[in-house]
């Protein structure tokens, strides 16, 4: 837990600087806003791992909208003393992770990190750089907050690339994942290069790389 970073938004009195310490105790990246519009500047530019907020501070709910418009990797969780039947249904339409109604002891806090961590564990997906990863369930490319949908040549050929990303994926490597099955077909170098030919099609300029004698890698 210590490597990952958290954004605490809550109003500024004596309460929230109870809870600092209790996160500051667990963690090491722990960050303070105490609305929802510094909140989201701050979630553009950093991207913390986790975001406990109060619901009840200015903005904090049209902050969780924002992110879950494009985004459900970030962990949400609910600091609170409301317990109202209207928030409960709202943050679990936002898939928030957690919901602690006020006061929260430090053993909570731990049991809840402890959830999240084990989530953050069974992820499919492979974070291939800030703005980037691959679902390897749904086979779907993210990139800068869109997704890319693949045909299943694309998805299986971009899923070796993943799994090869620190090195290069010759022909041979390329056809057995993808054709590896099919013997009784004439697939040669041309079929490779019409599939990358299309596949990069759908990706920004240089993200696959290919070397001469070495083969094909992706390069973000």
């Amino acid at each position: 837990m210590k490597k990952l970073s958290l954004l605490y938004v809550d109003f500024e009195n004596e309460e929230r600087e109870h809870y600092i310490n209790l996160f500051n105790a667990c963690m090491e990246n722990v960050s303070v806003v105490k609305d929802g519009e510094e909140a989201y500047l701050f979630y553009k530019e950093f991207k913390p791992d986790i975001i406990v907020l109060e619901p009840l501070a200015p903005k904090a709910l049209e902050l969780a909208k924002k992110i879950r418009k494009n985004d459900y990797d970030t962990i949400l969780c609910a600091l609170t003393n409301d317990d109202t039947t209207s928030l409960l249904q709202e943050i679990v339409e936002l898939f928030f992770i957690a919901y602690l109604h006020k006061p929260v002891t430090r053993r909570e806090l731990t049991s809840t990190f402890i959830k999240i961590k084990r989530t953050l564990q069974k992820e499919e997906k492979v974070k291939l750089s800030s703005d980037a990863y691959w679902d390897k369930k749904s086979k779907i490319l993210y990139l800068k907050s869109k997704y890319i949908i693949l045909t299943k040549r694309e998805a299986e050929m971009f899923e070796l690339f993943v799994d090869k990303r620190d090195g290069f994926c010759s022909n041979e490597d390329i056809f057995f994942h993808i054709w590896g099955d099919e013997f009784d077909k004439t697939i040669g170098v041309s079929s490779i290069r019409t599939l990358i030919k299309n596949l990069r099609k759908k990706l920004p300029d240089g993200f696959i790389e290919n070397r001469y004698g070495l083969g094909y890698k992706i390069t973000i």
